[in-house]
C-alpha cells in the first residue's frame, strides 16, 4: 500500500557505475504486464511488432530527501526492470517499473510506501573491471527473479 503524500518529496543522490540494457521482446509477450490504459510502445520490423525491456543496474550513494545531509542518505545497489509504455494515444511514453531490486532493507521496504518502484530486497554482487565491464549475480529475497 503506497502512502499518498502531501507533497512530492524531491530526492537526491549520486549514481555510480550504472549499466542499462534494451532488449527487444516479441509484444504479445509482454503485453499482460502493462495495466490499463498503459499500453507498450511498439516497433513493428520483419513482420513482428517488439516491445522493449529496459533494464538499469547502478549504484546509487547517499540517497535522501532533498536539504538532508549527504552523511544521512543511504547507498545501495538498484536493478529496474522496466518496459517501454505510451498513453492509448501516444502522446505520452515513459517507462513502466515492473520491479525494482535493492540490496539496502531501508531502502527496499520503505521505498514501496512512497514510490512506484516495486522495491524487492534481493543480494546484488557487481563487479567492476577497467570501468567498462560490469558482471554480478543478483539473488532477490522473494526468488521470483534472479540473474548472473
Amino acid at each position: 500500500m503506497r502512502i499518498p503524500l502531501p507533497c512530492p518529496v524531491s530526492m537526491v543522490g549520486r549514481l555510480s557505475h550504472c549499466a542499462l540494457i534494451n532488449l527487444r521482446v516479441p509484444a504479445h509477450e509482454v503485453a499482460h504486464l502493462v495495466p490499463k490504459p498503459l499500453v507498450l510502445d511498439t516497433h513493428d520490423a520483419r513482420g513482428q511488432t517488439w516491445a522493449f525491456w529496459n533494464v538499469v543496474v547502478c549504484r546509487v550513494h547517499a540517497m535522501r530527501p532533498r536539504m538532508t545531509p549527504a552523511a544521512l542518505g543511504l547507498s545501495y545497489h538498484h536493478i529496474a526492470y522496466r518496459l517501454r509504455v505510451q498513453s492509448p494515444d501516444g502522446s505520452l511514453k515513459g517507462l513502466y517499473f515492473l520491479r525494482s531490486d535493492a540490496d539496502n532493507a531501508l531502502i527496499a521496504r520503505p521505498g514501496n510506501l512512497v514510490s512506484d518502484f516495486k522495491f524487492h530486497l534481493a543480494r546484488i554482487d557487481l563487479t567492476h573491471h577497467l570501468g567498462a565491464v560490469l558482471e554480478g549475480a543478483v539473488k532477490p529475497a522473494d526468488g521470483k527473479a534472479s540473474m548472473s
